[in-house]
Parts: C-alpha cells; structure tokens; sequence
C-alpha cells in the first residue's frame, strides 16, 4: 500500500525574513534557465534522488526490482533540471552546487476551472547535510510565486512526517489522501 498526501497552499507573494547562511541562496527558473544549469551542478543532487525516494510508488510495485524503480526518481531529477519536466523549478545553491530544488508544472485543467493559476506535479528533494533547507526553500516559493502561480498542490507520502510537518507549520491546507494498493497480476505470490 501506498498512501499520499496531499496540500494546497496559497501563494501569497508575503515576503519572509529568513537568511540564508554562507553561500546559500536561492533562484527561481522557468524551463528555459534550469537547463543551463551545467549537470555538475546538480549530479550529486540526482543521484541522492535515486536513493532517497525510498517510500514511492514504484518502490512499493514488488513487480519492478528496487533498483529500477528507485532509479526513476534521479531520471525525474535529471529531467527537471533539464527543463523537461517542470515550467519553474526553485534551487538552493551553495556555491556552484544545487543542493535542493522544488519543481513545479502549471495545472491548466485546473488554473481553467478556478479562474486562476495553479502548479502541482512537482518534485522536491535536498541533499541529507542540508537539513532545514526544505522549510526554507518553501518559504521562497511562497513569497516569489514562480510562474505568477497564486496555488501550488504538493504531494507527499503519508510515512514523510518530516515534510507534513512543514507543510502544517507553514500553513498548507490538508487536500486529501489517496492510496495505491500494489498486487501482482500474474497470480504468483511475492
């Protein structure tokens, strides 16, 4: 079973007063920008990502080795920071190094029916020595409202406290929860 979580959080534009210490700092791109970033950058990020996502879906799937589906989450890292698939993404860099990023694509079936713009479908993931940078990575996106987005939907696994809980302290409304149950169609036991 797969259980996510789900969260609507209105992006304001208020501006916070959180510093960033040394070389931290954060930028906003669209498609175009993220993929000038040199994959150097962002290498070590990727990899992470195909480690670090060990509760998705496909991990779950006892179908698929682990170490294929694992492999999809550093494949979707790689292919935000080359622009194809997010419309804006937010990096933390410390010096030359993206050391975590959220990646946002617009929702136009849903910017349509509410009559204003809203993102979801994204991934966010921050490097283990960066503790505290996903908080503040948050905070920007709410405050600079990448794509003049006024909602943004974020999705996370319900055993993730640590990422509900910032989504709780910084306000996000509860959306809903959905789960996925895993079974092979081929009859044979796992």
């Amino acid at each position: 079973v797969d259980t996510q979580v789900s969260w609507m959080c209105p992006l304001s534009g208020t501006p916070h007063d959180e510093v960033l210490p040394g070389r931290l700092r954060i930028e906003v791109h669209d498609r175009r920008s993220v993929a000038t970033l040199p994959e150097k950058s962002w290498k070590r990020l990727a990899d992470w990502g195909g480690r670090a996502f060990d509760r998705g879906p496909l991990v779950f799937d006892l179908t698929l080795p682990e170490e294929r589906a694992r492999g999809i989450y550093r494949e979707w890292t790689a292919r935000v920071m080359t622009g194809d698939w997010a419309d804006a993404v937010l990096v933390a860099q410390d010096g030359p190094e993206v050391v975590a990023f959220i990646s946002m694509l617009e929702l136009p079936e849903v910017s349509a029916a509410a009559g204003i713009r809203v993102c979801g479908r994204g991934l966010g993931a921050t490097l283990p020595e960066y503790r505290g940078l996903f908080t503040a990575i948050q905070r920007e996106m709410i405050a600079r409202r990448p794509l003049g987005a006024a909602w943004m939907e974020n999705e996370t696994q319900v055993a993730t406290i640590g990422s509900i809980n910032v989504y709780a302290k910084l306000g996000f409304r509860y959306l809903r929860s959905t789960c996925t149950y895993h079974r092979r169609l081929d009859g044979a036991e796992a």
